[in-house]
């Protein structure tokens, strides 16, 4: 039971509701509370509770009644939860078509700092699955290709459905990859379902005494890109952003010399 709550409130929490919110919307799903009931069931602070209560009840979720012995509060239909669903995309919808007005300009400020000659060769580190995504995401910058040594899937350090929809942008916009794999690895196009995939995916293949992968890194413009993470999905999951041309270009020359050996 208590697996089964916990999966609940997981699954609230990715709908949008906050944890306190989910809290309280799943013990009012179990019965009607007053409010001063529902505090001391969840735990949360009685005047932080009339504040969520609200919250809730804006959004259709949980609806306030009188009773003979005071106000109780009770959730209404789950269904309602689609609401949460369709104000996300609008107001996803809305950023996009911010964004899209708003590159341009932000660009052009970018774009016209003046230089430092101490940025000629950065370095960006990031953490855990967040910023290892944030580094993925940041590829499909690209102005060319990716040249890729694989250690493993994608799935494994983003998850399956946020690794799914990274194929899907990145074969929308056509960025060419080519890929040096070990031939005992997870190949993603065996697993993929995304369409298309395989018409931007060059792969070739190298024995491990070769060279042994056991890190992922990519490179693309003036970027080489290192990923590090646990076949298994736990462990330290750390990237590095090295920003420089000459270094990048360095590590491109040593990627074609794998790629024409590689089968």
């Amino acid at each position: 039971m208590l697996n089964n709550k916990n999966n609940i409130l997981l699954s609230l929490r990715r709908l949008g509701l906050t944890a306190d919110e989910s809290k309280i919307y799943f013990a009012l799903l179990e019965k009607p509370l007053t409010y001063l009931e529902l505090s001391r069931k969840t735990s949360i602070n009685r005047t932080k509770v009339y504040r969520l209560a609200d919250s809730l009840m804006a959004r259709s979720l949980i609806t306030e009644k009188q009773r003979d012995d005071g106000k109780f509060l009770t959730a209404t239909d789950p269904a309602n939860l689609e609401i949460e669903l369709s104000t996300a995309q609008e107001k996803l919808k809305l950023q996009k078509q911010i964004f899209k007005k708003a590159l341009p300009s932000l660009a052009e400020i970018y774009s016209s700092k003046p230089s430092d000659p101490r940025e000629f060769f950065t370095i960006s580190t990031f953490e855990g699955s967040a910023g290892l995504k944030q580094m993925l995401w940041n590829e499909l910058k690209t102005k060319g290709e990716l040249c890729v040594y694989s250690h493993d899937t994608l799935d494994q350090v983003a998850g399956r459905r946020w690794a799914e929809n990274y194929r899907a942008e990145i074969t929308e916009r056509q960025v060419p990859h080519r890929v040096l794999e070990n031939f005992d690895g997870k190949h993603v196009l065996e697993t993929t379902e995304v369409e298309d995939y395989k018409t931007i995916y060059n792969v070739r293949f190298l024995e491990r005494d070769v060279l042994n992968l056991q890190q992922e890194l990519t490179i693309h413009d003036d970027v080489v890109s290192i990923y590090n993470w646990n076949r298994t999905g736990e462990g330290v999951k750390v990237g590095l952003e090295i920003h420089n041309q000459q270094f990048a270009d360095f590590q491109k020359a040593i990627f074609e010399s794998y790629w024409k050996i590689a089968a």
